[in-house]
């Protein structure tokens, strides 16, 4: 999908939005909306909105790429989409789905999204719900990127913690010691 200024709001601190970007667009919106898709696949960020009401995901082909599936072939069913979710977090993401739903709370989880070659990808998501004229829920907007290079950096700054952690611990020991019984106790 093509990112749309209707898809983003801004909120104030309650939530409720202020304006629709789209109302404050000059003559140029064309050209805010290259700017804005410019700074989306700059920061490899894809769009997708997910229609409740017919149950349907529209994901654009950044999105695609980033979760692993073929936008040949994608039909924005729900089977499709969670087939690309790992098992483990399937649970856990289509609680957040029905959280944001239920509850009108943004839409954040983290989740790890497996390609057909077996790879193993870590994904964030934001998204807010929009409500239609009844105010019944009607859309999820949101955006996805990768964090798998965070995610990875984040396991080896606890390993490297641990093993500093365990390092002096050891030198405590040998600082401690008076004799050689002591330092094997």
């Amino acid at each position: 999908i093509r990112p749309s200024m209707s898809m983003f709001s801004f909120f104030k601190e309650d939530k409720k939005p202020i304006e629709h970007v789209e109302e404050k667009l000059p003559a140029n919106g064309e050209l805010q909306l290259a700017q804005l898709g410019l700074a989306l696949r700059s920061a490899r960020m894809g769009v997708w909105h997910w229609d409740i009401i017919k149950n349907k995901r529209y994901f654009d082909e950044l999105v695609c790429h980033l979760l692993g599936i073929d936008p040949a072939t994608f039909t924005g069913a729900e089977g499709d989409f969670f087939k690309a979710v790992h098992p483990d977090a399937r649970e856990n993401l289509r609680s957040a789905l029905a959280r944001t739903v239920e509850q009108d709370v943004p839409y954040e989880p983290e989740y790890r999204a497996v390609w057909p070659d077996g790879s193993i990808h870590c994904i964030t998501a934001r998204g807010r719900m929009v409500r239609d004229d009844s105010g019944r829920p009607a859309r999820i907007d949101g955006i996805l990127w990768d964090i798998t290079e965070r995610k990875r950096l984040e396991s080896e700054h606890v390993r490297v913690s641990r093993a500093l952690r365990m390092l002096s611990q050891s030198n405590q020991a040998l600082i401690h010691a008076t004799d050689e019984k002591s330092l094997l106790s």
